[in-house]
């Protein structure tokens, strides 16, 4: 900071009140507006004067001299020496006095008179030896030719001169922000902080950015739970929601650094904000987007070597969230997706019905258990799974996930009906099914096999033992999403060692705001992204379970052959089976016909167009495309352009081979070729009653 920053700082310190509102500084290009800033000092950089600014003197300089040089050739015989000369110096001086008064520049101003003055002695001069005698024409060129480097010098100081003394202003002005919600936290009981940025957010509200202040001889150190008391008061005094202040930790920051956060007063709920669907394979070991922040970035979570548990009462977001997980996991290339759904397959259905469709050549859910004993079988065969790549695998310290040995995340939905309420059922040949059995497998998988890439992602409304039948899991859960709970209580036992973030869990409103913890810390609020619809759901599984793009891996064929029946008739139990029946019935999918014998019933089966038979939604959209094209048709790469924006990502090879079929199976449109690329039209040549009018 500067020596005239800090005087500013102290001669304005008592100018602003608490409520008082010192000017913006500029815009910044990442669309934050920073309210107040502090700068590291030293030397400040120079600022450039302009491009052009010598070209820009040289163009001036020649137009007055072609002004002077015009005024002389007009201005008639009869007039006097004397008032030319008294009017020229008029003029002198009158810009003179206008450029201090304007510029408050000496040196620009000087420049001016200057030149002022250069005119009023020529065109005396010239009153008396004519303006075409070549000494006098000599005495305006050679005089401009030094003013114009001259000019440039006096304009690019002056607007370095502006620049520094706007720099000041800002500098004045944020340091005054800073004082001000200095004084503010003082005032609420945390004295002694210092402010390090103020950004005033595009969507409203405020980011405070601080540090908390060291111990003195009259004051002890204020610690972050004892700032994070104060917010209530903080929204309070700004005019907000009960929630609308609250702190948190920057990442990688100090025990003594603090973020503010301010929302503004809203109406209504919060918007919700749309998972991306950006269908690009992803990674496990990379992060992946999960919400944003009220500041705008996205908040991203590696998944790798990771037990998740999502934690929030009922109309929290859980189920939700559930499906922002298995759309990034059905993303990633070296991800199993195992599923306990204990809702009947509620969550797991629009992810597994492409599939039966036979629009895809793989689910995006690799396993399906709706019923405690298929979560038993399931649970037991990760363990087996677990035990396998254990004693197979020949890498020193730990898996690494790929396609060929890819992760698999056993995903449920609601653990209080696995785990807790000590349920116990019966099953058939195999005794009790209790809730602690089944809680002792999945902390026993949790505990031992991370490093054979295997994990949990749980979701309950209440992390208790009544719902998890034992603290094996809990123990072991580095990452948890704490969404909305009844009271700071419940709050404490997700985050028992952040009481600011087990309050702030009791204060939040809206379905789908979360705040996580892993092992970097707690978070601050989020807003997790909302998957929107089944139909987005439906995109995401065609583009995942693509044949052409082959992105679902599948788990490595000697693993496979070890897990035996149990992995091999996961589709086929009875229990299974007959769920698949009733999806393939809700969805209006007709039975597999049966194989004619003949071969000549072959051919008319192949050939038969069945108007009936449910189509890709993706094909069928490329259907519609083709046809609005009309005349002019449209090439594959267009197709898959706007396939693409309307979120139906499809493979180019996936395309080609229904335009193919379309063509010579079906004849529903035709190609042609202009120039080096292939065009298809729809095919018009056909009858109103053919399948190429029914598209």
């Amino acid at each position: 900071m500067s020596e005239r920053a800090e005087h500013d700082e102290h001669d304005h310190d008592d100018v602003f009140d608490d409520d008082g509102r010192p000017g913006r500084a500029p815009h910044r290009e990442d669309g934050w507006r920073e309210q107040g800033y502090r700068r590291d000092g030293g030397r400040p950089q120079p600022v450039p004067a302009g491009p052009g600014l010598f070209t820009h003197a040289l163009e001036t300089s020649a137009l007055v001299v072609a002004a002077a040089l015009l005024i002389a050739w007009a201005l008639p015989h009869a007039v006097q020496w004397q008032l030319v000369t008294l009017a020229m110096a008029s003029v002198a001086a009158v810009t003179f006095y206008t450029a201090m008064r304007v510029t408050g520049s000496l040196f620009l101003s000087g420049y001016l008179l200057t030149w002022g003055l250069l005119l009023t002695a020529w065109l005396t001069w010239e009153r008396f030896a004519g303006p075409w005698h070549e000494i006098v024409l000599a005495g305006l060129v050679i005089p401009a030719l030094v003013l114009a480097p001259v000019g440039a010098v006096a304009v690019g100081h002056h607007r370095e001169a502006v620049e520094r003394d706007r720099r000041a202003e800002a500098d004045r002005a944020g340091i005054m922000e800073l004082r001000r919600w200095e004084r503010k936290l003082a005032k609420h009981g945390a004295p002694g902080c210092t402010i390090l940025d103020v950004r005033a957010l595009d969507g409203g509200g405020t980011e405070v950015r601080g540090r908390l202040g060291k111990a003195t001889d009259f004051r002890h150190p204020i610690t972050y739970d004892t700032l994070a008391g104060i917010a209530p008061g903080i929204a309070v005094s700004e005019r907000t929601d009960p929630d609308g202040a609250y702190f948190s930790r920057p990442p990688n920051g100090s025990a003594a650094d603090f973020t503010l956060h301010v929302r503004p007063k809203r109406h209504g709920q919060r918007p919700d904000v749309h998972l991306p669907m950006e269908n690009r394979p992803l990674t496990v070991c990379r992060p992946m987007g999960f919400g944003v922040f009220d500041n705008g970035r996205e908040y991203r979570l590696t998944l790798r070597e990771v037990c998740v548990l999502i934690i929030g009462v009922r109309d929290a977001g859980k189920s939700n969230l559930i499906n922002v997980f298995l759309s990034n996991l059905a993303g990633c290339v070296d991800s199993v997706i195992w599923m306990i759904d204990m809702k009947g397959g509620r969550t797991a259905r629009p992810w597994v019905i492409p599939y039966l469709q036979g629009f895809a050549a793989r689910p995006v859910i690799d396993w399906v258990a709706v019923d405690r004993a298929g979560a038993k079988l399931m649970l037991e065969t990760a363990l087996a799974a677990g035990d396998h790549r254990a004693r197979t695998d020949t890498s020193f310290e730990k898996i690494q996930p790929t396609a060929d040995k890819p992760a698999i995340f056993i995903v449920c939905d609601d653990v209080s009906r696995l785990f807790g309420h000590n349920t116990v059922t019966r099953n058939e040949g195999e005794g009790k099914i209790t809730n602690y059995g089944l809680a002792t497998l999945g902390s026993q998988l949790v505990e031992l096999y991370r490093s054979e890439a295997i994990d949990l992602v749980g979701a309950g409304q209440r992390l208790v033992n009544d719902l998890w039948g034992t603290t094996g899991i809990k123990s072991q859960a580095e990452v948890r999403f704490g969404l909305r709970v009844t009271d700071a209580g419940e709050g404490s036992r997700i985050f028992p060692d952040y009481p600011a973030a087990a309050r702030l869990l009791a204060h939040l409103r809206d379905p789908g705001s979360a705040v996580v913890k892993n092992r970097d810390g707690v978070s601050a609020a989020i807003q997790l992204y909302r998957v929107g619809s089944e139909e987005r759901i439906r995109n995401r599984a065609l583009w995942a379970g693509d044949p052409e793009a082959c992105l679902r891996p599948a788990l490595e064929p000697g693993l496979v052959a070890a897990l035996g029946d149990a992995y091999a008739g996961r589709w086929t139990r009875p229990e299974i089976a007959s769920l698949l029946d009733i999806w393939r019935r809700e969805a209006n999918i007709a039975p597999e016909p049966e194989e004619p014998d003949d071969e000549f019933s072959k051919i008319i089966a192949r050939l038969e167009f069945d108007r009936e038979k449910p189509v890709d939604p993706r094909r069928a959209k490329a259907r519609e495309i083709v046809r609005e094209s009309g005349i002019h048709g449209i090439t594959v790469g267009r197709v898959l352009t706007r396939l693409e924006a309307l979120g139906m990502t499809v493979a180019r090879e996936t395309v080609q081979r229904w335009f193919a079929e379309d063509e010579s199976r079906y004849g529903l449109m035709r190609r042609g070729q202009h120039g080096s690329r292939l065009w298809h039209w729809v095919n018009l040549s056909s009858d109103d009653d053919t399948p190429g009018r029914a598209m």
